[in-house]
């Protein structure tokens, strides 16, 4: 036999299953919380998975991969808790004393790439740019839009990709300028 129990599992996903509880137990008191039964999951499939041979102390193990994941959560959530304290400073700006209104010179050149941006799409047609800003401004899916157009589907993806290789080049001959 090739490490499966009679019932097709195998050793250590067996000792999985009768220690389900204490394992979930033990998320809980980690700090789990609600993502407990996910984190369960996850350990599940990591054993599901796995092709090496047997654990030498399977409940250890589980107990331990537990832990890691643990470790990986809280990591992820503190990188994730990081980058959106440095967005938001970076966001907020306000320098005492400097307007954080753009200036006039900002605002013109603005409104002149807005209107770059409308007649680089109109110029297109309007299927092409009717269906980029649904898509792009309205958010509608592309399904949707190829029954609204009446194309297909691949028609919605062809305009699209016109759209963006046309914005593209406006947007380099923009830099370039």
């Amino acid at each position: 036999m090739t490490g499966l129990a009679a019932n097709g599992t195998s050793g250590l996903e067996e000792v999985f299953l009768a220690n389900r509880e204490r394992l979930l137990r033990f998320l809980r008191a980690r700090g789990a919380g609600d993502s407990a039964e996910d984190l369960l999951q996850e350990i599940w499939l990591k054993i599901a998975g796995r092709a090496s041979g047997p654990v030498a102390s399977p409940l250890s193990y589980l107990f331990r991969t537990a832990d890691l994941l643990m470790i990986d959560r809280y990591r992820a959530a503190n990188q994730a808790r990081l980058r959106d304290q440095a967005w938001s400073d970076s966001a907020q700006g306000a320098v005492p004393g400097v307007s954080d209104t753009p200036s006039a010179d900002r605002l013109i050149i603005a409104r002149q790439h807005t209107r770059l941006v409308a007649e680089t799409l109109d110029a297109l047609g309007p299927r092409v740019a009717g269906i980029f800003r649904a898509h792009r401004i309205e958010g509608i899916p592309q399904r949707r839009l190829a029954q609204q157009f009446g194309v297909s589907l691949s028609t919605v993806e062809s305009d699209l990709r016109k759209a963006y290789a046309a914005l593209a080049e406006l947007k380099e001959r923009i830099d370039e300028a």
